[in-house]
């Protein structure tokens, strides 16, 4: 091979290493955002925090306080009669409920709370039933008590008010194609994924003559992906998009944490495992290369 033909090789080595670079990294970002935006699972992780479940019960507790103080009944007893066990259930609904807002036909509403043991702990609540008659009390309970005990649990496991959240949603739907956005965005990361794998083999092709020297090119493409996903996950972080949130909703804002640290996490996680693997390929192309000039001066034959 000529020196201007090597030189050309060369040159197209390092252009199709940066694309394996860029092409990796947006596989690795759009990979995140599809998790981060469709992945149930992920999103049932957050619902199910202890920590945020208290949170969401102190809640609770605090706007049934508010509410016994109008109307009075005892609300300790109601407190009791909402375990935590039935916040998480509904927690997971309204996952569930949200998850599925993406996909053909949604259904708008939020998911209905019924809460049968609290109606059963008001009607047998004497401070509530002095105030009431054996005719009225039933529907007292039913109009005017338990709306806003359900609209409490409701609004802790939901922060943004839900009649909000379903009318923007409705209105938007209305405007932009979701389903089609979201199913593009699940098709993007494996296309990303597949031109990374394709310009990998290439760089292989193009360096066939020089042993495992295609490695060197592969590796620093994948460790170059990996830190460009750290200064990513670096940026986002430094935005504290979780504290903005909190300004305006400390539970909002809590659930947005959970959300991107454990999303950070998977990031970092990804990140080590790419440096990792792209420091192992260059190193691994260096011995191969020594191996290949011959063997070390203190092995040589006399």
């Amino acid at each position: 091979m000529s020196t201007g033909t090597r030189w050309i090789n060369r040159i197209c080595c390092w252009a199709v290493t940066l694309v394996l670079a860029v092409t990796l990294f947006a596989a690795c970002a759009a990979s995140l955002a599809s998790l981060l935006l469709t992945n149930g699972t992920f999103h049932g992780w957050v619902a199910a925090d202890s920590g945020l479940v208290d949170q969401e019960m102190t809640r609770i507790q605090e706007k049934i306080r508010q509410l016994g103080k109008k109307t009075p009944f005892d609300a300790d007893a109601v407190m009791a009669a909402i375990p935590r066990e039935e916040v998480v259930a509904y927690g997971q609904q309204a996952r569930d409920w949200w998850m599925q807002l993406y996909l053909p036909n949604p259904r708008m509403l939020a998911p209905v709370l019924e809460l049968p043991s609290v109606e059963e702990a008001l009607a047998n609540d004497p401070a509530f039933r002095a105030t009431q008659t054996d005719t009225t009390y039933k529907g007292a309970i039913r109009d005017d008590v338990m709306p806003g005990i359900v609209g409490a649990v409701r609004e802790a496991v939901l922060p943004l008010r839900v009649e909000l959240i379903s009318f923007g949603l409705s209105k938007m739907l209305e405007r932009f194609n979701v389903v089609q956005y979201i199913s593009l965005l699940e098709w993007v990361p494996l296309l990303l994924w597949v031109l990374a794998f394709l310009a990998a083999d290439l760089l292989l092709i193009l360096c066939y003559r020089r042993g495992r020297e295609g490695w060197m090119y592969v590796g620093w493409g994948i460790s170059a992906a990996g830190l460009g996903l750290l200064t990513l996950v670096a940026a986002l972080a430094s935005w504290q998009i979780p504290a903005l949130l909190r300004e305006g909703n400390a539970l909002l804002g809590l659930q947005g944490d959970l959300l991107v640290r454990n999303t950070m996490i998977l990031a970092v996680a990804l990140t080590l495992l790419m440096a990792g693997a792209g420091t192992w390929l260059v190193h691994f192309s260096a011995a191969c290369r020594k191996e290949s000039h011959g063997h070390p001066a203190e092995n040589q034959p006399v």
